[in-house]
């Protein structure tokens, strides 16, 4: 099947905890196969990138089959949840085959950079989980070069939290400090600044990408603080004087009025 213009997708996961040694290598060949037997039947080429337990699945081909292909692995019992970081539509392929590669940055380090460098300013990431996993998988130190998420301090200033409910072992891994964290915020709302001030964490960027993570996860409520707007208290003032001297004026000058009246009727 020839196509002048395919979609180009990069799906990021990780095996679940439980996926160690040879486990871990029949579910990579359990993944591997699933796609090859779409590069037969729908021409979809790409590679699986892995580094540790990390996992970028590049694609290239038709969007529908693409679609269906990040779905269904999404759903396997090994994988954690799986984000699209990546979708593209391009004309010229990166990829001939289908293979599955364990990087070794000092092997693959020609091999990584020229997929980086097609790809890197497509690559769009919601957490900075997602932005420093990607930067590892491809061995990126350069921080002008790096991934960066567009997640800040900023997206979380004047904002509070708290959470729907206690996060599933499959979802991320719970730390001492995540842990914490989500008692808190089950407890009650909290604002990013009292966060900030409690120290549950060793800076902004882990507590960030905490908050992203239990966001990315729908066990997070965001709601923006409406900060009531400043009164110009001077202002006020000068403006209740005005009135009171415009009183003040106007009484005087019906008592002269008055007078004023008298006096002609008096003639």
């Amino acid at each position: 099947m020839l196509m002048s213009h395919f979609k180009r997708v990069a799906c990021l996961t990780s095996l679940s905890g439980k996926n160690e040694g040879a486990k871990s290598s029949e579910h990579l060949m359990d993944v591997f196969n699933f796609i090859r037997k779409h590069k037969k039947e729908n021409n979809v080429n790409g590679v699986i990138l892995v580094k540790e337990s990390d996992v970028l699945i590049l694609l290239e081909g038709e969007q529908t089959t693409l679609a269906d292909i990040v779905y269904r692995i999404g759903r396997k019992s090994f994988i954690n949840a799986a984000s699209t970081v990546l979708n593209m539509t391009d004309d010229t392929r990166l990829f001939e085959n289908w293979r599955i590669k364990f990087v070794d940055a000092k092997k693959d380090t020609v091999y990584l950079t020229a997929i980086y460098q097609k790809i890197a300013e497509f690559i769009k990431t919601s957490t900075l989980q997602e932005a420093s996993t990607i930067n590892k998988i491809f061995d990126i130190n350069d921080s002008q070069k790096q991934i960066h998420s567009e997640v800040t301090n900023n997206n979380f200033q004047n904002k509070t939290f708290k959470i729907t409910s206690w996060p599933k072992p499959s979802q991320f891994k719970m730390t001492t400090e995540t842990m914490n964290l989500c008692a808190l915020l089950l407890r009650k709302k909290c604002t990013y600044d009292t966060l900030r001030k409690l120290a549950l964490f060793s800076d902004d960027a882990s507590l960030n990408q905490t908050l992203s993570n239990l966001l990315d996860n729908n066990l997070l409520t965001i709601e923006k603080i409406i900060i009531p707007k400043k009164v110009n208290s001077r202002a006020n003032v000068v403006k209740i004087a005005f009135h009171s001297n415009l009183s003040e004026q106007n009484e005087r000058f019906g008592t002269m009025l008055k007078k004023f009246i008298k006096t002609v009727g008096r003639r």
